[in-house]
């Protein structure tokens, strides 16, 4: 009976919810940008687009090939299709207050241009781009459902970090592979990290895979080059990054193959790590100079979407937690960074609504579903994050958050 009441009470905060979208009055314009000049196109390439956006719009682009642009303000791009530009997509110096999202637009060469967020105060949001991403000098960046690219010729990471607080979930990353040695030349370079974070700051890297690139090849006169580690983490002088991991069953960190025979794994430097559920392959993490790995006494919360945010769809939201303990899933549009004492996630979202889950049974998840009427906008977002409590001795955990952008 306990069980019906609580799905009663989730199923009536979902629906009242999705209709307060429905109905919310929208003051953003829309912008279209197609190649092609179809019906409603306003621009056909995506700089004039961008030009013209005011924070809060949103630009529609179809498929096709477009020039790069820099979004330095709170705008969203959301592609249509297979999108693609020439050349690096950069988000730079978005003021605070303001949330620029980057959906489904990738550059063209994954091997040579990337995605670039750099000086930004505001919020941004990465999403289904398939290309290698630099993070930088960032307040909040928020990592969603991408991939880096194929294994090539690149010293890069798949993500850097660099001084800057980013929240990494549902990704599949991995480093470049070094060049090959060369006939009466230099060795062969070893393999860049899946993930490196550099400096101080903060990453939260959730139900997420990272694996190092390979080594670079021999060419009979020289080694192969090492592996590159999964994930990276180095200090900045006197100030340590923190990285927190939560793995659940898809948490992996691997080192890449090394040809020289020594396949890298994990490391930090002068960093502290604190990690629950994370796989990590084919060893444990190498902790050189000072570094601290610490492994959370009880299962920290992730929380997943499984389905695509779109009018008249509805997505499943999972969230795994420690059995027992007390779950709420809170609910609201407007994201934040606010730390409470004790907790090691922060709070991301201005609460707006929640939806209690009860206790997290026996099995460690927990699902609800939440539906997008069809009169909701393109790029309407909805940001989730759940808080568990333990009642036994009343300690709060938070789950990784999830950005639903309507598509």
């Amino acid at each position: 009976m306990q069980r019906q009441i609580v799905h009663s009470v989730r199923s009536t905060f979902s629906t009242v919810f999705a209709l307060a979208l429905l109905v919310s009055p929208a003051f953003c314009s829309t912008w279209i940008v197609d190649q092609a000049n179809g019906p409603g196109t306003n621009y056909i390439d995506i700089p004039p687009a961008v030009a013209i956006a005011v924070p809060g719009d949103v630009i529609i682009v179809r498929a096709g090939t477009y020039s790069s642009f820099t979004l330095s303000k709170g705008v969203t791009v959301l592609g249509q299709g297979s999108v693609m530009t020439n050349g690096d997509i950069i988000l730079s110096l978005v003021p605070v207050g303001q949330i620029a999202a980057l959906v489904n637009v990738e550059p063209v060469t994954s091997y040579l241009n990337e995605v670039q967020v750099k000086n930004c105060q505001g919020t941004v949001l990465v999403q289904r781009v398939d290309t290698t991403i630099l993070v930088y000098d960032s307040t909040d960046v928020r990592i969603l459902d991408v991939t880096s690219g194929p294994i090539v010729v690149r010293r890069d990471a798949g993500v850097s970090v660099y001084n800057a607080r980013a929240q990494i979930v549902q990704a599949i990353i991995q480093g470049g592979q070094g060049a090959p040695g060369f006939i009466f030349g230099p060795t062969a370079e070893d393999g860049a990290a899946g993930l490196a974070q550099t400096g101080f700051g903060r990453v939260h890297f959730s139900l997420s895979q990272a694996r190092g690139g390979p080594g670079g090849l021999s060419d009979g006169y020289v080694h192969g080059g090492n592996g590159g580690p999964g994930l990276s983490v180095f200090a900045s002088s006197n100030v340590h990054p923190l990285m927190v991991l939560t793995g659940g069953p898809v948490g992996l960190a691997r080192g890449g193959m090394g040809w020289s025979g020594y396949e890298a794994d994990s490391f930090w430097v002068g960093a502290h790590a604190r990690t629950s559920q994370m796989t990590y392959q084919p060893t444990p993490p190498v902790i050189f100079s000072s570094g601290l790995l610490t492994t959370q006494p009880t299962i920290e919360p992730t929380l997943e979407m499984i389905g695509t945010p779109s009018p008249g769809a509805t997505i499943r939201l999972r969230l795994r937690a420690q059995p027992g303990t007390s779950a709420t899933l809170n609910c609201g549009t407007t994201p934040q960074v606010l730390p409470s004492a004790g907790v090691l996630v922060e709070n991301l979202a201005v609460l707006q609504t929640y939806i209690p889950l009860g206790t997290v049974p026996l099995q460690g998840s927990v699902d609800v579903n939440w539906s997008f009427r069809l009169g909701v906008p393109l790029g309407q977002l909805q940001i989730f994050q759940a808080r568990i409590v333990d009642p036994g001795v009343g300690t709060v955990h938070r789950s990784n958050s999830i950005e639903a952008i309507v598509r």
